[in-house]
């Protein structure tokens, strides 16, 4: 994973992503925004397992840990979060949506 100069890094949750995704986009005001949205230049991700916890004697569940980086306006920054499996599903299968609507609506252009 290359570094910029300019990166910086910020922890979130996966429910914290979820929520700031599941805006709605009425509430979004055109200052807020800028000139374009921010994008993804890069995914880094590492599957650990997590084998017990203070509260739990065996857990062996795996977690994923994903660092996406991304540019805006200029600015190199890194957001980081953690999922299980079942949410690491369901932000692939909602990624896939995406770029399906994506395809969809620059086809019919």
């Amino acid at each position: 994973m290359s570094s910029t100069s300019s990166t910086t890094s910020s922890t979130t949750s996966s429910s914290e992503l979820s929520e700031s995704l599941d805006m709605d986009p009425s509430n979004i005001s055109i200052n807020e925004i800028g000139k374009q949205f921010p994008r993804i230049v890069d995914v880094a991700w590492r599957l650990s397992l997590v084998t017990n916890t203070s509260s739990a004697k065996k857990v062996n569940e795996p977690v994923y840990l994903i660092r996406l980086t991304v540019a805006d306006d200029g600015l190199i920054r890194n957001i980081e979060f953690s999922c299980n499996t079942e949410e690491m599903n369901d932000l692939v299968q909602k990624l896939k949506e995406a770029t399906s609507q994506v395809e969809r609506s620059s086809s019919s252009k």
